[in-house]
């Protein structure tokens, strides 16, 4: 999916809709429960975060971010829309679609925020790189930064996570208990 247009002429959310859907379906299959709360497509016309090609925007029933999600909103940023590379915005909508799982496994988005990275963003990585094979720069901050510890870590700790899925573990259906474990060490 790519977009040349100027801020004028933002994209449809149709595609991206359908994108985001068979990400929801396919991690649904592989985690072994659905997701309880719709998704949204935002196209945003303006880049929000810097160098993101989207994220994740939980909120509770009254719009906010602290009570129980209620619905998940996904912005499309406009480095995503211009992006030229299929494998790299498609990891990128298995990522964020996993942030609305995860969102369901703290008993509010205020805890959900506060989140150990290692687990929030290593495991989002984890299910997209996992969903769609590419090239991940990642892996080199996981594979050079042998001294940093897990619990430090953040995107990086994909490796982790393969580490599990290789040795045998069903990373998929520990995903959840792990983050509802309540600590990181609990997690481990």
């Amino acid at each position: 999916i790519g977009y040349s247009g100027g801020a004028s002429a933002l994209p449809s959310a149709g595609a991206y809709t359908a994108q985001i859907q068979h990400y929801n379906t396919e991690i649904a299959s592989n985690i072994g429960h659905p997701l309880s709360i719709p998704i949204t497509v935002v196209i945003d016309a303006t880049q929000t975060l810097k160098d993101a090609l989207a994220y994740a925007h939980p909120v509770d029933s009254s719009g906010g971010t602290t009570g129980v999600p209620a619905k998940c909103f996904i912005h499309i940023e406009p480095t995503l829309y211009d992006e030229r590379s299929t494998a790299d915005a498609n990891l990128t909508f298995a990522h964020e679609v996993f942030h609305c799982y995860e969102a369901m496994d703290f008993p509010t988005l205020s805890a959900f925020s506060r989140g150990p990275p290692w687990l929030i963003e290593g495991e989002a990585e984890w299910v997209g790189a996992t969903l769609v094979p590419s090239p991940d720069r990642l892996w080199t901050n996981y594979l050079t930064n042998l001294k940093t510890s897990l619990f430090s870590r953040a995107y990086d700790a994909i490796g982790f996570f393969s580490l599990m899925t290789e040795t045998g573990d069903d990373t998929w259906h520990l995903l959840d208990p792990m983050l509802r474990a309540g600590n990181s060490a609990a997690a481990y």
